[in-house]
């Protein structure tokens, strides 16, 4: 929508993102009146006392993946595979198992993998954007990641200025995408991004035509020395001054027993599905665990998987111990803070955000070997991850509200009075609403606490315990 306000000094032209027009051809509406031309005035003072961008700023093409993507294209994308010899699949819905998408839903990004070619292959296989439509100087971006390095990938983007999606016919062809853009790993070494990192190109020219993400490797597909498996997320054609799409912020850890390097431990898995995590420091250098002496049902099956603070996967075993028992050996894992998760056999195991799954009906006693129970408690961390943060409040509510039979399920090997000295802040011997005082000041910060979160936001994080003051059962 166009807006002409008549001011004393001209027309001026207000323009509304035709993106988010009503319809297709709508007409410009024009304002005469006094009364208009004033507001439009306080309209451009405010704007320029406040800084805010210019009215021209304009995103012309912006693409997430959305979940269902690829099951149905959207009008003017297109797939094409020109692998010899081709494979089984083309581009595809990302997988949140290998890793989750940089934002939206974990698997809103666009996938292709060594199985675009069959065998040994040279693999061209092309995702297609609809025409754009853009000025000169609008800028290009998108992210892209791999799981690792261990087969090298190349991924181009290629504008067809003609607005042609003809992208040949042969291995090594591009069709119409005469213009490369950008190449990312061009000469295949082992150097793709491992997390997502944007890639930004700028249009040099006036520009009416289609983009194409160009996957390109030689010597791939399964059987080849190259070509394993690419993501990307958030392509987005604009005005250099409008603002990229941001990644999804980073889950937090999860719930977790502060343990310590070295000894042994013991736990019970009691549920379908149940996955414990400890969380330790490490000083740097070797660093050895194993569930041998477990007596799951079953195979007696156990698998591990540890993860760094960020939560990104290190490593992860199944078989290495004794028959079907865990192992996982480093020789030299860097000095930092980890997290290890246990569970039956079947578990998967998330490149990033500690995404840990399992379906195991295996249960029984495990035990780790090279890790230990902190024997200290502190007051108000009823998760025992080291520290009295948000994640500990419905368990403190749980606490208060006499239910330490949830408690003692989520953390085997603790007890009714362990939570009942964790949560006693006035030393009366019983968690009660008097102990609320002192769990909040725990919470801000006098506790143990790394970084306090403002007064109002905790509040609102303990309205659940004053709701819940009238339904006590003691």
């Amino acid at each position: 929508m166009i807006l002409n306000f008549p001011l004393s000094q001209g027309t001026f032209v207000f323009l509304i993102d035709p993106m988010r027009q009503l319809f297709k051809g709508e007409k410009p509406v024009r304002f005469q009146n006094s009364k208009l031309r004033l507001i439009a005035s306080g309209v451009l003072a405010a704007a320029a006392l406040s800084g805010a961008k210019s009215a021209f700023a304009t995103v012309f093409a912006s693409e997430s993946f959305d979940t269902g993507f690829f099951a149905s294209l959207p009008a003017g994308w297109s797939t094409q595979n020109n692998s010899v010899p081709v494979g089984t699949i083309s581009w595809f819905q990302g997988s949140p198992t290998v890793f989750p998408s940089f934002n939206g839903t974990n698997d809103a990004y666009a996938g292709v993998n060594f199985n675009s070619g069959a065998d040994t292959a040279e693999i061209n296989n092309f995702l297609v954007t609809p025409i754009i439509s853009a000025p000169a100087g609008s800028r290009v971006s998108f992210v892209t990641r791999g799981p690792s390095n261990a087969f090298p990938d190349r991924l181009e983007l290629r504008a067809s200025p003609t607005g042609s999606a003809n992208v040949g016919t042969t291995s090594n062809d591009f069709g119409d995408f005469t213009d490369l853009l950008l190449s990312i790993s061009p000469d295949l070494t082992p150097d793709y991004p491992t997390t997502w990192t944007r890639f930004q190109a700028t249009l040099p020219s006036a520009f009416n035509g289609r983009l194409a993400f160009r996957y390109w490797v030689t010597d791939g597909g399964p059987l080849g020395l190259n070509s394993n498996y690419i993501g990307i997320d958030a392509f987005h054609v604009s005005d250099p001054s409008e603002p990229l799409p941001a990644a999804n912020p980073p889950p937090p850890p999860p719930a977790s027993i502060a343990a310590a390097t070295g000894g042994s431990l013991t736990g019970n898995i009691g549920e379908l599905g149940q996955i414990d995590w400890y969380k330790f420091d490490h000083a740097g250098g070797s660093f050895t665990v194993n569930t041998n002496g477990s007596t799951l049902s079953g195979d007696n099956d156990t698998e591990l998987g540890l993860y760094d603070n960020s939560g990104n996967r290190i490593a992860n075993d199944d078989d290495s111990g004794d028959g079907f028992l865990s192992l996982l050996t480093l020789p030299n894992l860097q000095t930092g803070t980890y997290y290890l998760a246990i569970g039956g056999w079947n578990m998967t195991f998330g490149a990033s955000n500690w995404q840990v799954t399992t379906d195991s009906t295996d249960t029984g006693a495990y035990i780790i070997n090279g890790l230990s129970l902190v024997p200290a408690f502190l007051k108000g961390d009823f998760n025992f991850d080291g520290e009295v943060l948000d994640s500990d409040i419905q368990l403190f509510v749980s606490a208060l509200t006499g239910d330490f039979s949830s408690l003692i399920a989520l953390f085997p090997g603790r007890t009714e009075a362990d939570f009942t000295f964790i949560g006693d802040f006035n030393g009366d011997g019983e968690v009660l609403d008097s102990d609320i005082t002192g769990f909040v000041a725990a919470l801000l910060g006098g506790g143990g606490r790394v970084a306090a979160i403002p007064e109002p936001a905790a509040l609102s994080l303990l309205a659940p315990i004053g709701l819940l003051l009238a339904r006590r059962r003691r």
